[in-house]
């Protein structure tokens, strides 16, 4: 067997964290394990300590500070981007093998479009330059809270990040190879591509949430607002299916650290899953049951967090009607009275199915 470190170079509550993993073995059937480092705590403690150093920068005047923000922000996605496109490549690769699992695409085509992929994020590495910011955009780093040597670290962890992405599905395209021939080879192609998109799927809220918001949270209406024109709606992969723009930084941390401690359950299933003989189907079948049953729970977090933003939104509404049925009735414009008590009533009724409870009128 030989070994491969798998690094992930993350940002936002670090400068790097590493996740280590074995890959591949010399005939090609490809294994994939990895167990997260036990920095997590550190991190967050790390991040604060960073933050309360860099102190209130002032900005400069108006007009200035928006040309500042600006080229921050245009940085940052001539970094980000790049890598959401790299990432909706490896989606689209993942996606041809799910259709091949579920008998939409026959084997050959399944292959080819894994190859494909393989190939064109190869290209994409061969090109990529070291990044290395700018005497002006460190300043303009330093001024707005961001540590130039995380910014640095994130604009040169696309490679790692392409290379890790190549492994996965190298070793996914060993296996799919040998599906029609081998159960077992079968068995792998399933639980390999459940697993690499259930990791996916919560790198995308890690992303999100530790590499966005995190990093300009704090930033006004304005400026959060071109932050979303310019990175966040042109996102093709890096973004959970629910999501909200936090400013608490705490709350950030915690939502990250969430999505992070499922990469690194899934990460150490596959550990587990690389111990097992290959030819012992029973030991797979309750590994993927193993898998789907973190899937299930990763999916119902998702849901809790969906529905509480649901409500937030329902308590806002019911709160702004209120005062308007409030002003209706000191004003004693009945019409209008009648049109909003209709609207509140519509309201609440969000809430009773929302929450399966009813409401006291």
């Amino acid at each position: 067997m030989r070994e491969e470190m798998r690094k992930k170079v993350w940002c936002g509550l670090a400068a790097a964290a590493v996740m280590a993993g074995v890959m591949g073995n010399m005939a090609g059937c490809g294994q994939k394990a990895a167990v997260m480092s036990d920095a997590a705590e550190a991190m967050k403690t790390e991040a604060v300590e960073k933050t309360e150093s860099m102190g209130d920068a002032k900005h400069s005047q108006a007009e200035e500070q928006m040309d500042d923000y600006r080229v921050i922000v245009e940085e940052y996605a001539s970094l980000f981007l790049p890598i959401d496109e790299d990432k909706y490549l490896y989606d689209c690769a993942i996606e041809a093998v799910g259709k091949y699992i579920s008998g939409e695409e026959n084997q050959e085509d399944a292959l080819r479009a894994v190859d494909d992929v393989v190939q064109e994020l190869s290209d994409r590495k061969d090109k990529i330059e070291s990044y290395t910011a700018s005497t002006e955009m460190t300043k303009l780093l330093t001024e707005y809270g961001i540590l130039p040597e995380e910014f640095e670290a994130f604009g040169n962890s696309r490679k790692a990040n392409i290379t890790s992405d190549m492994i996965d599905l190298q070793t996914l395209y060993e296996h799919l190879k040998n599906a029609e021939e081998f159960d077992f080879e079968h068995e792998e192609v399933v639980f390999w591509h459940d697993l690499n998109k259930a990791i996916q799927d919560s790198e995308r809220g890690y992303y999100y949430y530790g590499c966005v918001n995190y990093w300009f949270a704090d930033w006004d209406e304005e400026q959060v607002a071109y932050v979303q024109e310019h990175v966040v709606n042109q996102l093709k992969s890096c973004l959970p299916d629910t999501y909200a723009w936090e400013t608490d930084k705490e709350v950030i941390e915690q939502k990250a650290m969430r999505y992070l401690d499922s990469v690194e359950e899934y990460l150490k299933l596959a550990a587990e899953h690389e111990g097992e003989t290959k030819e012992d189907l029973y030991k797979m079948q309750q590994y993927h049951e193993k898998l789907l049953e973190l899937i299930e729970k990763q999916q119902e977090l998702d849901a809790m967090e969906k529905q509480l933003e649901q409500l937030k939104d329902i308590s806002a509404r019911i709160q702004a009607l209120s005062g308007q049925i409030e002003e209706a009735k000191n004003a004693g414009d009945e019409e209008r009275l009648a049109e909003l008590k209709v609207e509140f009533e519509a309201v609440v009724a969000e809430y009773e199915e929302l929450t399966g409870k009813k409401v006291d009128r």
